[in-house]
């Protein structure tokens, strides 16, 4: 159970990709082009740091929370990846 509650952190780093995905359509000052990426790292961040505060107050084995929340960021990098690549595919072509 501890390890599914620290994977479900999957879907927040999911969101902030989908929003970092949106900022980076929207603005297009390429003064700003790294502006998404330094808010998905501080976003990221911060949520790790609520969900991890909260999480030790409710689970029993923090050593299992802890791996589902590595689990949840390995996976998510990689689903950051593919997202990130499908939404730049037209840049891509050579």
């Amino acid at each position: 159970m501890e390890f599914l509650l620290g994977f479900s952190f999957i879907a927040y780093v999911l969101i902030t990709t989908l929003g970092a995905i949106m900022l980076g359509r929207i603005t297009t000052n390429p003064e700003l082009s790294k502006l998404p990426l330094l808010l998905m790292f501080a976003f990221d961040g911060l949520g790790a740091t609520i969900f991890y505060f909260v999480g030790i107050e409710i689970v029993d084995s923090i050593k299992i929370f802890k791996l589902g929340v590595a689990a949840a960021f390995a996976i998510g990098t990689m689903l950051r990846v593919v997202m990130l690549v499908y939404a730049n595919r037209s840049t891509l072509n050579a």
